[in-house]
């Protein structure tokens, strides 16, 4: 979505399309190569592809058409631009689906592509970008267990051609004119379909929640702030005032002059007359207070995505949405919170074409820094006129939010500007050391624009950068200006801008350089953006020593290798060379290249210089200690029911909120034993993501990764402490935490029937606000298989693991395996009840309509504590599948606990093959790290929502593959693997919250957007990249999957947090943390001759018996000369290790007895 301005950014893409070029076309002249079957006759008549159906078509009955040149099968490479333009036509509604296939036969059908005919011939888009992944349903090599799978846009061999998809029984005749890829053949007349000035006819009804009437030819409707989540209006299309349904399937542009109060997000769906809503993908636009033209394209999105409140049922979504009978709109103010309170007009409404264009943008203001200078120095900065450039010298003195303020003026003397019509700031800059410059506007009242910050890295170049303040205008509260924190946010008026305030490396301060800015410009740059440079990708935490250290070199255009250079604090070269040739990065669309500084072997901070980019990193034995701790206290500071206190939670303490003793039982929750309104106690628990509700399938993988990180590493986890009010008792850290969810997910189960509720809600999203201002009624809703099974896993491991506590929590385990056992069964009684969200509840669902897997899971947890064959019955080694583990696919988990149990339940469980998948899983990802144009482990199928929960649940993998197999490889690629969510990767950032040089800040996170702290909760990985773009939000700078993101509260899509998403964040930094301390231990140990451990034969071949006096029962570990551990191994009775599998070469062998370490050294021949 975006607003329909900008001549330049117009004529760009002009610039693009007359630069495309057509990639593939058939006419259908002369070669016909789709054949036809029994439900479709497929022949060339007249010049077109003509397709007759007969009606006994089956869903996705599917026919293909070959790609040819002069009839030979072919293959085209529709990496760039991935479209495919079609013009065709259908007597009847005929929805037509093109999907691509591959050379290996893959096919890109995770993703569906449309287009809905008409009986007029028109010329439409199937857009694949971001869409070549195959979902592994059948009919193509890929498997379920491995999908989604990658299609290779490169070597496209067939369309694969579907009508109305998922219902089949189409009987009519499509004609088709003409098909091509990369440029259409001829353009789309775009004439107007249907507009509304709104001068007579009122055809929107008001409800309780908003007025709508005429006033002054415009729709006005005001919004009294009862709104719940999903509360809609509807708007008819009419002819002078008669309702008609329109046809807008040749150019479904919806084009609106619009603007509101307090920011709205203003989402429209359209309806056609069956019933069906375009609600599968949301069409918004966040309303300004001025008006503003704004395009909304329904392209491709005719289908209902089957919420309720449409003939669409969930089984069969999504539903075919017919353009041709288009009846109504439906309006959304601030969709997925409710609450609007103010006021939208609408000047006028279109289809198909705008009724008039939005006005070039003008020159606000501008300083070319000439003759006057209306910035003061400070004690941090001397700021001059130099060589026409405002000259800024920063001695490193500088505080943490330490500004300087720059007068808006005319001539030198001050004024106030009006820059409400093109709020987008313009500034040419230049800076030694990558200084981030930070500006802020300031009202003439003293309000300021902190609540979200503008920020541009600047390089030793000149640059171009485009600050865009559009719906920015609102000072957080936060101290400095005439906000109080209790009023925040305050408006700021941009009709009224005075100053600038600029800030160098706000957050940490003590920037020491010279910043040039050679102009600045509000409303046009007063010169055409300079040509797109190179990015320097890193690891912004820092490298290991001993492991490899990778950095990578970015840019969307291609570039020969260049030559590098990097120098230690000394400015001493330690490191030089040459860039490896380039790869194209298919996720970004982007050319990338590697710099391998592995040889780096002393601890330090370096900067690394190549054409002209430069970048500071650091290199420490252990980089991931603080990281890990932040990951896990994150969980803390998002607990609910309780209050977080100054002494464990600093600037993050908050009152008690949200209690949870008093929550309603929802009608559809409701038993005999527990009928609706009912009221039960279910405190504590973690808030799910950035909402406040608790969820138990998504407490389900949480409270999995937890465990099994302390159930991997005890020794580790059993004296961590990590600052939270539990830390002075005898028990774990991690364990209190975890607890502490797990009393919640205890209090969620009904004690009747074993059944476990599927959520604690209110029935709406809430606004920002904290937990103490949540006054709405709570409930538990309905019981479903997925939150028993998920619930019953979690509780059987987690019995197994406070058995050990049994003194300090007497009964605990006791409690947590009979409501484990207990909910098992209701989900055996209940194999089907899925979550189907009632219609008056608004929040999150996590549906999951397949629930074999969560059985799979729940059955090798409960054999596994229990050791009763009546579960181990259940289990089938052969049906769980592999690949990564996310909330609605746990098989993956079931085989990490065989594997790590493998001794206990080795008779019993086909442990070798749960090893076999896990390890396949494991090797692809090494794979995909090795060999991907970046170096990490994210593929075309793995940029979805939640992204960075995928890349954190890779990294657990392959640490785990690693501790299972002993392979180094392994390991190798999850370090190498971890780099991506701290910096290395399309974006830039490192997506965890309080670290990194460029870290996210402005997460979807109520409790860090709604406190008055200007720093996010640290610790939280943000969702990540992906193409969806779900929340119509400004500031995407690109569609690519692996590009698209942007750190801001609107976007839920790619900026929410998650407690599953943190957990393998926190399970795999503190994993490798504790694999590298034991691997530099080594480098620490002393061999002295009068050891008592021998080792002999030394050398040997293939065993090593060992010798130590007094010894019982042996903890045996292997490392390799540089410090890697290769074997981990017990020894009760036997003293003799099998070294078959090393290879030749020196080793340390530390054995522990009884509390003491030993070590020796001997060498594999």
């Amino acid at each position: 979505m975006k607003k329909y301005y900008y001549p330049l950014l117009i004529a760009g893409l002009f610039s693009l399309l007359t630069n495309a070029q057509v990639i593939y076309s058939d006419q259908f002249d002369d070669f016909l190569t789709t054949e036809s079957n029994s439900a479709y006759d497929v022949s060339l008549d007249n010049g077109n592809l003509n397709i007759q159906g007969n009606g006994t078509a089956g869903a996705f009955n599917a026919f293909e058409y070959d790609v040819h040149t002069a009839g030979t099968p072919t293959t085209f490479d529709m990496t760039s631009p991935p479209q495919i333009f079609i013009k065709a036509r259908a007597n009847g509604v005929g929805v037509l689906r093109i999907d691509v296939k591959d050379a290996e036969g893959y096919v890109s059908n995770l993703s569906a592509n449309y287009a809905s005919l008409t009986e007029e011939f028109a010329v439409y888009t199937l857009d694949f970008d971001g869409d070549f992944n195959d979902g592994g349903y059948g009919g193509s090599p890929c498997e379920s267990a491995n999908a989604p799978c990658p299609v290779d846009p490169t070597t496209i061999t067939n369309l694969v051609f579907f009508v109305n998809d998922t219902t089949g029984g189409y009987d009519g005749l499509i004609e088709i004119d003409w098909i091509s890829v990369g440029e259409p053949l001829e353009e789309q007349a775009t004439d107007l379909l249907y507009s509304d000035q709104f001068d007579d006819f009122l055809t929107t009804e008001s409800n309780d929640a908003y007025t709508s009437s005429l006033v002054d030819g415009n729709l006005m409707i005001v919004g009294n702030g009862t709104a719940g989540a999903f509360n809609a209006f509807e708007y008819d299309l009419h002819d002078m005032g008669a309702l008609q349904a329109y046809d807008l399937s040749a150019n479904p542009q919806l084009y609106i002059k619009a603007r509101g109060t307090s920011m709205p997000e203003f989402r429209i769906d359209m309806r056609d007359t069956a019933g069906f809503v375009t609600n599968l993908q949301a069409n918004a636009v966040t309303l300004d207070d001025d008006f503003g033209i704004y395009q909304l394209d329904f392209t491709g999105d005719f289908l209902d995505g089957g919420y309720g409140g449409s003939p669409c049922e969930s089984a069969n979504a999504p539903c075919p949405v017919d353009p041709t009978t288009i009846a109504h709109l439906v309006f959304f103010v601030n969709a997925a919170t409710g609450g609007y309170d103010g006021t939208i007009e609408i000047d006028w409404i279109s289809v198909g074409e705008p009724l008039e264009n939005e006005d070039e943008p003008e020159l606000l203001y501008s300083d070319q820094y000439d003759d006057f200078l209306t910035t003061d120095s400070n004690d941090a900065y001397t700021v001059s006129l130099l060589e026409g450039n405002l000259n800024i010298v920063a001695n490193g003195t500088a505080g943490a939010f330490n500004a300087f303020e720059y007068d808006l003026h005319d001539m030198g003397t001050p004024m106030a500007f009006d820059v409400s019509s093109a709020p987008q700031l313009y500034i040419k800059a230049k800076g030694t050391n990558t200084p981030t410059l930070r500006i802020d506007m300031k009202d003439a009242e003293g309000y300021v624009t902190n609540l979200q910050a503008s920020s541009a890295t600047l390089t030793e170049d000149y640059f171009i950068y485009t600050l865009d303040f559009d719906g920015n205008f609102l000072d957080g509260g936060y101290g400095g200006t005439p906000c109080e924190a209790a009023d925040a946010p305050c408006a700021v008026d941009p009709t009224m801008i005075t100053n600038l305030l600029l800030y160098v490396n706000d957050a940490t301060g003590g920037y020491e350089g010279v910043i040039d800015i050679d102009w600045i410009s509000i409303g046009q740059p007063l010169e055409d953006a300079l040509p797109a440079g190179k990015n320097i990708r890193y690891n912004q935490v820092g490298y290991h020593l001993n492991r490899e250290k990778l950095i990578n070199l970015t840019s969307e255009t291609d570039f020969e290798p260049l030559p590098y250079t990097v120098v230690d604090a000394d400015g001493v070269t330690v490191v030089s060379g040459m860039t490896s040739a380039t790869q194209l990065w298919n996720e970004s669309q982007e050319y990338v290249a590697t710099i391998d500084v592995s040889e780096i072997s002393t601890e330090g901070i370096y900067v690394i210089t190549v054409d002209d980019e430069e970048a500071e990193f650091r290199v420490s034995e252990n980089v991931y200690e603080a990281l890990s701790e932040a990951a896990f206290k994150y969980y803390y500071y998002n607990r609910a029911s309780t209050e977080i206190t100054a002494g464990y939670g600093g600037d993050y303490a908050r009152p008690l909120g949200l209690p949870d003793t008093e929550i309603l039982v929802h009608s559809s929750a409701a038993s005999d034993a527990r009928p609706e309104g009912t009221v039960i106690s279910a405190p504590k628990g973690w808030y799910d993501a950035g909402d406040y509700n608790k969820y138990i399938v998504n407490s389900g993988i949480s409270t999995y990764t937890l465990l099994a990180a302390f159930e991997h590493y005890p020794d580790y986890f059993e004296t961590k402490a990590y600052d939270i009010p539990e830390t002075s008792n005898a028990i774990p850290d991690i364990l209190d935490e975890i607890k502490w969810n797990l009393d919640w997910m205890l209090a969620m189960q009904d004690p009747n029937d074993g059944g476990v509720y599927h959520k604690l809600t209110g029935l709406n999203f809430q606004g920002i606000i904290m937990p103490a201002d949540y006054t709405a009624d709570r409930y538990v809703v309905q019981k479903s298989t997925s939150a028993a099974l998920n619930f019953a896993a979690v509780t059987a491991m987690a019995s197994r693991i406070y058995a050990n506590y049994e003194a300090e929590l007497p009964g605990y385990s006791a409690q947590l395996i009979a409501a484990s056992e207990s909910a098992y069964t209701w989900a055996q009684a209940n194999p089907t009840v899925y979550y189907d969200q009632p219609d008056d509840v608004f929040t999150g669902e996590y549906g999951d309509n397949n629930v074999s897997d969560e059985f799979q899971w729940a059955a090798v947890e409960l054999f596994i504590t229990t050791s009763d064959q009546t579960y181990n019955n259940d289990i089938d080694v052969e049906a769980i599948g592999n690949g990564v583990p996310f909330w609605g696919y746990t098989a993956p988990l079931a085989l990490i606990s065989i594997v790590n149990n493998a001794e206990q339940i080795d008779n019993d469980v086909d442990v070798a093959s749960a090893t076999a998948k896990f390890l396949e899983t494991a090797n692809q990802l090494k794979d995909k790290v090795n060999n991907s144009a970046m170096r990490v482990a994210m593929g075309s199928g793995d940029y979805n929502w939640g992204s960075n929960g995928q890349a954190g649940n890779q990294m657990m993998l392959l640490i785990q593959a690693y501790q299972i197999d002993g392979d180094d490889t392994f390991l190798d690629a999850a370090f190498t693997a971890s780099d991506y969510l701290l910096g290395r990767n399309a974006t830039g950032y490192c997506f965890v919250s309080g670290f990194g040089d460029l870290s996210m800040n402005n997460p979807h996170h109520r409790i860090s957007e709604a406190d008055t702290v200007f720093d996010a909760v640290p610790g939280m990985v943000a969702g990540g990249p992906h193409s969806g773009q779900q929340d119509g939000c400004p500031g995407y700078p690109s569609t690519d999957p692996a590009r698209s993101y942007v750190d801001t509260w609107c976007s839920y899509s790619s900026n929410e947090v998650t407690i599953n998403w943190n957990a393998p964040l926190f399970y795999s930094t503190a994993a490798l943390y504790r694999i590298q301390e034991e691997a530099l231990s080594i480098e620490d140990v002393e061999i002295t001759d009068a050891n008592p451990l021998q080792l002999y034969p030394n050398p040997s071949t293939d065993i090593i018996n060992i010798s130590l006096e007094n010894a019982s029962n042996l903890s045996v570990k292997v490392f390799a000369m540089d410090g890697k551990l290769i074997i981990d191994q017990a020894l009760e009775s036997s003293r003799a290790l099998n070294i078959n599998s090393l290879s030749k070469g020196m080793y340390v062998m530390q054995v522990e007895n009884e509390g003491e370490k030993y070590v020796a050294k001997f060498f594999k021949m």
